[in-house]
């Protein structure tokens, strides 16, 4: 089962479980651009913290590779400075500039040998100074999570380390990075900034 079909099958139980500024959300705003024209949020989902992102920016871009989510996020955002788009973040081209990228839980379900290329499009849409603010799921390396019973999500556990090092290839820095244990889970906190 591919992401679209998994993320749609669990759209409903999804938006019900997920709502409010997400504790991701709260704990890295701070780390946002000063700039605030235009953010994207990336894996929008149901749209919580699209909503959090709408009130903070000029105009926001709001993508997830799942229709009903989309849909759900649609009704729950209700707000005129955001636009929102089905799209799959690998092939993801848009032809603008944002200072800041919201990529919350999205990172880890995109395969080892795709990340490079990911982060590469996220730094095409960024001006100097623009930050990607990044939250990945790393207990589970490379496999399956079955959270949402019928509904397996695959998982991929980049690390700091890897992220990091990607970036500094590419032309980002590290501005924060922390890594934290809540529950069974196990989730890295990741900023970098544009700087070239």
């Amino acid at each position: 089962m591919n992401a679209r079909d998994t993320y749609n099958g669990i759209a409903q139980h999804y938006g019900t479980r997920h709502s409010g500024a997400s504790n991701p959300f709260r704990k890295l705003e701070k780390y946002f651009s000063i700039m605030r024209d235009a953010a994207l949020d990336v894996g929008c989902g149901t749209g919580r913290d699209t909503i959090q992102l709408a009130s903070r920016f000029n105009r926001v871009v709001a993508i997830d590779v799942a229709d009903k989510m989309i849909e759900i996020a649609k009704r729950q955002a209700n707000s005129d400075n955001v636009i929102f788009f089905r799209e799959d973040i690998q092939n993801l081209r848009l032809p603008d500039e944002f200072n800041t990228i919201w990529a919350n839980a999205v990172i880890h379900h995109i395969p080892f040998e795709r990340v490079e290329s990911v982060l590469s499009n996220f730094l095409s849409m960024c001006q100097l100074g623009s930050r990607i603010l990044i939250t990945s799921r790393i207990d589970i390396r490379d496999g399956l999570d079955e959270e949402y019973i019928g509904f397996p999500r695959q998982y991929y556990g980049h690390t700091i380390k890897e992220l990091t090092a990607i970036g500094n290839r590419l032309g980002l820095r590290e501005v924060f990075s922390e890594e934290q244990s809540p529950g069974k889970k196990k989730w890295i906190f990741l900023v970098l900034e544009a700087y070239a």
